[in-house]
């Protein structure tokens, strides 16, 4: 016991007394230089960085996943749950305000039979909320599990069955509803679902099932996609079908007032039109776009939206759709993993890196910082040649921005 409060104390100074900057580089403005600054060195290979917010007003909040355990790191506390044996996942809260540990667990009658989908949330905090087991109709399907920063509570979507169900803080199932109740059994049905900060709106995409080329001799080659809305008792508002055959994303604001729906449609000779609706109040259609999107941010201070793909970013204003930036990545700083504004809009943040696939994963390397303005200048672009990661961290956190890799953690500050 006295070893591990040691240890502990240890990490606590490694954390808030012997950061190092390890970046720190001119930029073209003539405005303050910023750097990255290492706060923290993981021994072990970090998978997933979380950010987290404790009830408590912490100045700073992370949960890293690696092989073995989940570490919830806030201020100077330390608190480290092991993986349990069938781990398959950890969701967290849109705010972090809660997190849920995911295990897949075999049938007792052997491997060969249905399995059940075990979910432990957790305060941010790491206290024990509920737990509750779930059936799963398909042994290759796994639930869309999204959790409300409002109470904990949990919204299960089942593609297969187009179903939702929605459960209470204390782990009862509320509601449930069959998005399709005419639809067959489809593994290739689409369902995806987002939440508002306060998880009173609650948008869901769907389709009513798997979609083939708009030309092809397929019976039915539209997925028929939907946008739904439901409040947070589960009680649908409206829905509207979508254009495209095939849905792709859906994000909601965090006032829940603006939505984006994107989708596509594929054709037999390879062309894909695509297409990304921003809907505002009362079901609105504010403007559509040819694109689609892997990473979206708001900034409520500046009414703006950042949309990313692969390599382009696109800044719009989410009053009238106006585009007023698109700016394009070179191919040989990589993929965009992560795309962000600071906390009064006034800055992008874009974490570009190059990707290969190595033992059934994609690993990034050589990650890029690139620092904007938000009228169209590039501020600064902070290289980190010796860093890795499978999904990063860029967070925002009390005005502060944080870059988790699996090695380390930085914070960027001003350069003095």
């Amino acid at each position: 016991m006295r070893q591990q409060r040691i240890n502990a104390f240890l990490v606590i100074l490694l954390f808030f007394y012997h950061s190092t900057v390890i970046v720190a580089q001119e930029n073209s403005q003539g405005k303050n230089t910023l750097k990255a600054v290492k706060i923290l060195n993981t021994q072990k290979e970090v998978r997933r960085w979380e950010h987290l917010q404790p009830s408590s007003g912490a100045n700073t909040c992370f949960l890293s996943l690696d092989k073995n355990e989940i570490v919830v790191r806030i201020d100077s506390e330390i608190q480290r749950l092991p993986l349990p044996n069938h781990f398959y996942n950890i969701v967290a809260s849109r705010s972090g305000k809660y997190f849920a540990i995911l295990q897949l667990l075999p049938d007792k009658k052997g491997e060969n039979g249905n399995r059940q989908l075990h979910i432990s949330v957790y305060s941010a905090n790491a206290r024990p909320a509920y737990a509750v087991n779930v059936p799963l109709y398909s042994r290759d399907i796994i639930p869309f599990c999204l959790l409300s920063d409002r109470d904990g509570a949990l919204i299960l979507g089942e593609s297969p069955i187009g179903r939702l169900v929605f459960y209470t803080a204390e782990g009862q199932v509320e509601r449930t509803v069959n998005l399709f109740p005419d639809a067959e059994f489809d593994l290739e049905r689409f369902l995806q679902i987002a939440l508002s900060s306060d998880g009173e709106k609650i948008a869901v995409l769907a389709s009513k099932r798997g979609a083939s080329p708009v030309d092809s001799d397929a019976p039915n080659p539209s997925g028929e996609p939907h946008l739904f809305l439901f409040n947070a008792d589960g009680l649908e508002r409206w829905n509207k079908p979508l254009p495209q055959s095939t849905p792709q994303n859906v994000a909601i604001s965090p006032d829940g007032n603006s939505i984006l729906a994107a989708g596509y449609s594929s054709f037999l000779d390879g062309r894909v039109e695509k297409s990304t609706q921003l809907l505002g109040k009362n079901n609105t259609l504010v403007k559509s776009f040819s694109l689609l999107f892997r990473t979206v941010d708001f900034s409520p201070q500046t009414n703006q939206i950042l949309l990313a793909d692969r390599s382009t970013i696109h800044q719009i204003d989410i009053r009238n759709g106006n585009v007023i930036r698109e700016e394009s990545f070179p191919s040989e700083e990589g993929l965009i993993t992560s795309a962000r504004f600071n906390s009064t809009g006034s800055q992008i943040f874009i974490l570009t890196a190059q990707s290969r696939f190595e033992s059934g994963r994609f690993i990034f390397q050589q990650p890029l910082l690139h620092i904007l303005d938000t009228k169209g200048a590039q501020i600064q672009k902070l290289s980190f040649p010796d860093d890795d990661f499978f999904k990063p961290l860029l967070d925002v956190q009390n005005e502060q921005v944080f870059i988790g890799f699996a090695h380390h953690l930085y914070r960027i500050e001003v350069q003095q």
